[in-house]
């Protein structure tokens, strides 16, 4: 799953995928996940129990057989757009 880290046109997205590039805005959400459990990791002494949450606001749209949602997580949206992804999981510390 990609998500936006601001404003983002769906023509922009199409592009991307056509020229096997993705915009300088979209992450993929496994990346934002790996990147913070890395620094829980460095940070803690024992086993924790960690809750990440990432909300923002979601457009679906697209033309054709590419049917595309974007998850902006740096926008704001009414109730009715709004998604909030939860994870919760152990982390145990780095091996130092």
């Amino acid at each position: 799953m990609y998500v936006a880290t601001g404003p983002i046109e769906f023509s922009e997205i199409r592009r991307g995928i056509e020229e096997a590039k993705v915009p300088e805005n979209v992450v993929e959400l496994k990346e934002i996940l790996k990147s913070i459990n890395k620094e829980i990791k460095e940070s803690i002494e024992t086993e924790s129990e960690v809750t990440i949450e990432i909300s923002g606001s979601v457009t679906v749209g697209g033309s054709g057989e590419l049917n595309i949602g974007i998850f902006n997580i740096g926008g704001e949206g009414d109730k009715q757009k709004t998604v909030t992804i939860s994870l919760t999981t152990k982390i145990k510390p780095e091996n130092r």
